[in-house]
């Protein structure tokens, strides 16, 4: 028997090509976007009373309504509520050839958003990418995002920085969280998403290639928003004999206080090559001294 994401379930949730999951909880209602898009528009969005059963329900831009500074490579979308209204951050390729970051709103979850008619991140001389958003104790929003350095041979730092009450410009100064700096993270780390849980803002981040089995998920604690960050060491999430390369995760709690994460992976033998694409699963973390642990994963059953 099935009883929602406590009891029995299997992996994939989402059986066909969706990376970057993006996901976060409104209410009692669990909401999915990833990247690209399909006939009826970029980034799909899903909707799951219990993150397993997913159902579509529209696209962040609907056909021809995507931001005009933009001209392909859509990836990495996440819709977060912000100042009174939901916000879609995402990464696209700016006109002038950089990847950038945009923003678009919605008064309501589903859209369709509208974008903000410029980048919120555009820097001429490096692609910016993989955003995401999180509140401080006293509820002021903040945005991290990666530096595309790997694309050029340079390192790959997250940056992080406030936001504005409604969450379409940035304030303050930018920080660096992270940067590659370990064995396992090879060229680059990216896919920032942080949470407060056990005392302290986790910054849960992918790393490696992800095309092939080095990529995997690591972590880093900070008891400030901005940091500094102290890094878990080892990846807490890796492949194993049914999923290779494991990564670009959200992180969201129940109504009843337990604590998912959504991550993409390839299935075993299935691994970037024709037709074969990133399936969506979903996994408990649990919490052990203050850091985040995913036992056994990731696993085909619950």
């Amino acid at each position: 028997s099935y009883r929602q994401c406590g009891g029995l379930y299997e992996n994939p949730v989402i059986p066909e090509d969706c990376p970057d999951p993006g996901v976060v909880r409104v209410g009692s209602q669990y909401v999915l976007s990833c990247t690209g898009g399909d006939g009826g528009g970029t980034y799909v969005i899903r909707t799951s009373s219990d993150l397993v059963l997913w159902k579509k329900a529209g696209h962040v831009f609907p056909s021809g309504k995507g931001p005009t500074w933009a001209t392909g490579d859509f990836w990495a979308p996440e819709i977060h509520q912000v100042g009174g209204h939901f916000v879609a951050y995402f990464s696209a390729r700016h006109k002038d050839g950089k990847l950038a970051i945009g923003a678009a709103t919605s008064q309501t979850v589903t859209g369709p958003y509208q974008d903000i008619g410029q980048p919120l991140i555009h820097d001429a001389s490096m692609g910016m990418i993989d955003v995401s958003e999180f509140e401080d104790d006293a509820g002021k929003p903040y945005l991290v995002w990666k530096a595309d350095g790997n694309a050029v041979g340079k390192p790959t730092p997250i940056y992080g920085q406030a936001l504005s009450a409604d969450g379409t410009s940035l304030v303050g100064n930018r920080a660096t969280l992270i940067t590659n700096d370990q064995g396992w993270e090879g060229p680059l780390v990216e896919g920032p998403f942080v949470v407060k849980k056990a005392g302290y803002y986790q910054l849960f981040y992918s790393a490696n290639a992800y095309y092939n089995g080095t990529y995997a998920v690591g972590v880093a604690r900070s008891q400030s928003p901005l940091g500094p960050y102290q890094k878990a060491g080892p990846p807490i999430l890796k492949t194993n004999a049914a999923w290779v390369g494991p990564g670009h995760c959200s992180v969201v709690d129940t109504p009843d206080g337990d604590t998912y994460m959504v991550y993409h992976a390839w299935q075993a033998g299935h691994v970037a090559g024709p037709g074969d694409g990133r399936l969506t699963l979903v996994d408990a973390v649990f919490w052990e001294n203050g850091w985040p642990v995913v036992p056994a994963a990731p696993p085909t059953r619950s």
